[in-house]
């Protein structure tokens, strides 16, 4: 996910030759960043879900998004949003809670909520050079939805520069070749489908018509506006996805 500015950042790495997963938009979040995909095994599909939220700010207001309980506001917003999502989440990434400490009150709020959620946190070990453990990996504890995480061990020597260690972890899934896959999903929106007079009562409803704009400031404004638009097209014209047949010639590949 590209971003401004030194430190954080989320990624997916994967073998292309192995996997495909099909990144999802993510509502937009002043708190933390998030990256999702879907990738569908034999047996599973899984929602990959990476997460960083950052305690370095350089202004007030991007201070007060960054505070705890902005964070914890956004956060159980997102894990609600999980519930109509197909897929096993697994969540993973850098929250900066001492979870590891049972007198941290910041971090036993954070446990609290995840675990409102019905997720267990698997990494029991210190993450980072200066102690506490930081980087978490998050799955659905009930049995209907849960899958085994698998070998999780926390290596201090990466061979990179980070202050921050490796967690790697198995999950018992097949994941087979995708060299000559027979469909392809496409994502599109029916727009010339939007009643219009509907679309305007919403926009009148919104918080967009009832703002005082001299009061904010142009991030908080432009915020607003998409969270309030983004809302609003997915309700009058939802994402669909569509499974095509592709029909390769042998001399077809990834780089067609």
């Amino acid at each position: 996910a590209p971003r401004k500015g030194r430190g954080g950042g989320v990624a997916f790495v994967f073998d292309p030759v192995r996997v495909k997963p099909v990144r999802n938009k993510v509502k937009h979040f002043s708190s933390f960043e998030v990256l999702e995909c879907v990738v569908k095994t034999s047996s599973h599909t899984l929602r990959l879900i990476v997460v960083y939220r950052t305690t370095q700010t350089k202004t007030k207001q991007k201070y007060d998004d960054t505070k705890v309980s902005k964070f914890l506001e956004d956060f159980e917003v997102y894990l609600d949003s999980l519930k109509t999502k197909c897929g096993i989440p697994i969540v993973m990434g850098d929250f900066n809670f001492h979870v590891d400490d049972l007198s941290d009150t910041a971090a036993k709020k954070f446990s609290d909520l995840y675990m409102e959620y019905g997720f267990v946190q698997h990494v029991k070990q210190s993450t980072h050079v200066a102690g506490h453990t930081l980087d978490l990996v998050l799955s659905p504890g009930n049995v209907a939805d849960a899958i085994v995480i698998k070998n999780l061990v926390v290596e201090s020597y990466h061979g990179t520069t980070s202050d921050h260690f490796l967690v790697r972890f198995d999950l018992p899934v097949t994941l087979g070749l995708n060299v000559a896959s027979a469909s392809k999903v496409r994502e599109f929106r029916k727009f010339n489908e939007i009643d219009l007079d509907m679309l305007k009562f919403d926009l009148q409803a919104s918080s967009i018509s009832r703002l005082q704009y001299d009061s904010l400031t142009l991030d908080n404004a432009v915020d607003i506006y998409h969270d309030v638009l983004e809302t609003l097209v997915d309700k009058h014209a939802p994402l669909v996805r569509k499974s095509c047949k592709v029909n390769k010639t042998p001399w077809w590949d990834e780089k067609c």
